[in-house]
C-alpha cells in the first residue's frame, strides 16, 4: 500500500482552509465555463467563511476571503471578482526584519521607560515643579519596586537609583520625597487595615450560617 504523507503534497499557503479548500480550487481551475466558475468560487468563499468564522469580526471580512481565495491559488485563477485582484508579485516580497533593542538595562522592577522619564526632569527648569514631579516618579518606583519583589524599598535606595539614572544631573534629597513618603505609609496602612474587616466579616457569616442551620 503506498502512502501519501503531507510532505510529498503540494504546500498549503493557508493551512487554516485545510487541502480540501485546495483541491476545490484547482477543480475550479479546470473548468472551462467562466459563468460556471464565478458561480462555484462564490460556493468555495462561503465554505471558506465557515471554515474562518472570526473573520465575520471585521468590516471587510468577504473582501479578505477572496484575497485568501486568489492566496491560494496563487493568483493563477480566471473569475470576476468583486474585489481587485492582489498582484502576485507582492506576495513574493517578505516583510523586514524587525530589529530589537540591544540596550540592556538593570533595575527592571522599575522598567525601561522610568528612565526616560527621569532624564526629562533635567530640562525642567523651575526647582519646585521639578521636586513634585519627582515625589510622584520615586512613589512610582516604590510601588513598581514592590509588585517586582514583593518587598518596598528604602528611600535611600530610591534616591540612589535617580542620581544612577540622571547621572548626579539633578541633587535628589530626602525633602523632595516627603510627600511621597506621606502617601506611600498611609498606602502600606490601608492594605493592612484592609485585610482584617474581611477575615472578621467571613468569620460572623459563617457562624450566622451555622446558627441558622437545622439538623435533619
Amino acid at each position: 500500500m503506498e502512502k501519501n504523507y503531507n510532505s510529498n503534497r503540494d504546500k498549503l499557503l493557508l493551512p487554516e482552509y485545510g487541502r480540501n479548500i485546495l483541491q476545490m480550487i484547482e477543480s475550479l481551475k479546470k473548468i472551462e465555463d467562466r459563468g460556471k466558475r464565478n458561480d462555484l468560487s462564490r460556493v468555495i468563499i462561503d465554505v471558506m467563511g465557515n471554515i474562518n468564522p472570526t473573520l465575520r469580526d471585521s468590516q471587510d471580512y468577504k473582501h479578505k476571503l477572496w484575497d485568501h481565495l486568489f492566496i491560494i491559488a496563487e493568483c493563477d485563477l480566471d473569475i470576476d471578482s468583486p474585489y481587485p485582484i492582489i498582484d502576485k508579485n507582492a506576495l513574493a516580497i517578505k516583510p523586514g526584519r524587525i530589529s530589537y533593542p540591544g540596550n540592556r538595562f538593570t533595575h527592571k522592577q522599575y522598567g525601561n521607560n522610568i528612565r526616560l522619564v527621569i532624564k526629562k526632569l533635567t530640562k525642567i527648569k523651575d526647582s519646585e515643579m521639578r521636586n513634585n514631579a519627582m515625589a510622584d516618579i520615586a512613589k512610582f518606583m516604590k510601588f513598581k519596586s514592590y509588585e517586582y519583589n514583593k518587598e518596598f524599598p528604602s528611600d535611600d535606595v530610591i534616591l540612589n537609583d535617580i542620581r544612577k539614572f540622571t547621572d548626579n544631573e539633578i541633587d535628589v534629597n530626602e525633602e523632595m520625597l516627603t510627600g511621597a513618603k506621606i502617601a506611600y505609609n498611609r498606602n502600606t496602612r490601608s492594605v493592612k487595615k484592609g485585610a482584617r474587616p474581611n477575615q472578621k466579616q467571613q468569620g460572623t457569616s459563617r457562624q450566622v450560617n451555622y446558627k441558622n442551620t437545622k439538623r435533619r
